[in-house]
């Protein structure tokens, strides 16, 4: 074995001094974590809300009805005399106040409020119309459009809830209308003309 280790030595003093090591690239040990996050932003469209709305409401409206040649006359001769007189605080008006469904209702000069009509108004001839008539002091309760002279009555709109079961209306939906008002006879006076 002292030979062996002796040829060892020897060939080892033969060779040349130099010592090659080869070392591999070390990667570090990294966790890589990934956090995704996903946002849906919805952007509201309030037109086409609108328009659908609108679609839906008017797909609802009842049937339109025409006042025959007499009413049409009796109506357009209440219109000449409930033709609002002077300013503002004038306050003896024709018919400056009705009795609708019971409550007392009293005219309004300023007629800026409006609601979507169930039925095209027979006069006005579109379904949206102005106050005319605030019936309580809460303002929530109030009398639109023109009244008129149908069916051996006179009748005026009145507000009523909206009742969106009723509306089929495609997404998105909303709706822009004060008030809603649906056709109610005029409890007093029963002859708005005196006749």
């Amino acid at each position: 074995m002292k030979k062996f280790i002796l040829i060892l030595l020897f060939l080892l003093a033969c060779g040349e001094n130099e010592v090659s090591e080869e070392s591999s690239p070390t990667i570090p040990d990294t966790v890589i974590t990934t956090t995704t996050t996903s946002t849906t932003i919805t952007i509201y469209d309030d037109e086409l809300a609108w328009d659908n709305f609108l679609e839906a409401w008017e797909n609802n409206l009842k049937t339109e009805f025409l006042l025959s040649s007499s009413e049409m006359a009796m109506t357009e001769e209440l219109n000449k005399l409930w033709t609002w007189e002077g300013d503002k605080y004038n306050l003896n008006q024709y018919l400056f106040e009705i009795e609708v469904n019971g409550f007392i209702c009293t005219r309004i000069y300023n007629s800026m409020g409006w609601a979507l009509l169930d039925e095209i108004h027979p006069v006005e001839k579109d379904y949206r119309s102005h106050h005319t008539y605030k019936c309580d002091e809460s303002g929530k309760l109030y009398l639109f459009g023109d009244p008129f002279y149908y069916q051996d009555n006179w009748w005026i709109f009145h507000n009523i809830e909206l009742d969106w079961d009723i509306l089929d209306c495609d997404d998105p939906c909303g709706t822009r209308a004060q008030n809603y008002a649906s056709k109610f006879k005029i409890d007093n006076p029963q002859d708005l003309l005196n006749n």
